[in-house]
């Protein structure tokens, strides 16, 4: 499975799965593909939708289009809304359905929102665990039993202190983190490298060498990145100036 694959990685290092979410509007077309395209450039190994089928075709054309470049086009899983028609057959071009209760199998991602399905995860397949799920995902030790891939969402404060290392001995192979696409609050550019710095065993924490030494200031480089990002965001919405 092309997704499973994308979300394989040493076990030094952890997949980045941003999760965009969108209202359909049409205006949001143009940032969406702006997002696509800068997520696959800064690192993603795959993409989350919660759209209409609309923004989903949109976003699978925009990947599509770096097929057999480098960084290469990102597998895409469609969550679709709350009632999908029963046993509808997954959208065109899309790697995996994000579905709750309904097994593992070709084509689907099972959804954990509960810790109880967390300590009776088993078999094997790609899991999105989010909420209750995703903190009991992140405090289980000697995890990936059954071979599943645990992906475990991840909030922005969660970050500071959350390293790699924690992660991948409890049994994430992923995480994922929630991007709005009228307003996200981080750029591609600052969040993904952030997550997977190598420099670092924690997120947030770059371990900057600058020639005599090495400084790892948690708090100090999150928010210069998160002051910058909001700087950039500010001008990028800001009113053209009045001649």
């Amino acid at each position: 499975m092309r997704l499973e694959r994308a979300l394989t990685k040493p076990h030094s290092s952890i997949a980045v799965v941003p999760w965009l979410l969108t209202d359909g509007s049409p205006p949001l077309d143009a940032r969406l593909l702006d997002l696509s395209a800068r997520l696959r450039a800064a690192g993603a190994s795959a993409l989350l939708l919660s759209a209409d089928l609309r923004h989903l075709s949109l976003l699978v054309d925009e990947q599509s289009s770096a097929a057999g470049q480098f960084p290469s086009a990102c597998p895409v899983i469609y969550a679709p809304p709350p009632s999908p028609p029963p046993h509808a057959p997954p959208p065109r071009g899309v790697a995996a359905v994000l579905r709750r209760g309904e097994g593992e199998g070709e084509g689907v991602v099972r959804l954990l929102q509960t810790a109880a399905e967390v300590e009776a995860l088993c078999g094997g397949g790609v899991v999105v665990a989010t909420g209750e799920a995703a903190a009991a995902a992140r405090r289980r030790r000697g995890g990936g039993e059954g071979g599943a891939l645990v992906v475990a969402e991840l909030q922005l404060e969660e970050m500071r202190g959350t390293s790699v290392a924690e992660l991948r001995e409890a049994g994430c192979a992923a995480v994922c983190v929630r991007f709005d696409v009228a307003a996200w609050p981080v750029e591609p550019e600052e969040l993904l490298p952030m997550l997977l710095s190598k420099r670092s065993s924690a997120f947030g924490s770059y371990g900057v060498n600058i020639g005599f030494g090495t400084f790892q200031s948690d708090q100090y480089w999150i928010n210069k990145k998160m002051k910058a990002a909001k700087e950039l965001n500010q001008k990028r919405s800001a009113p053209p100036d009045a001649e």
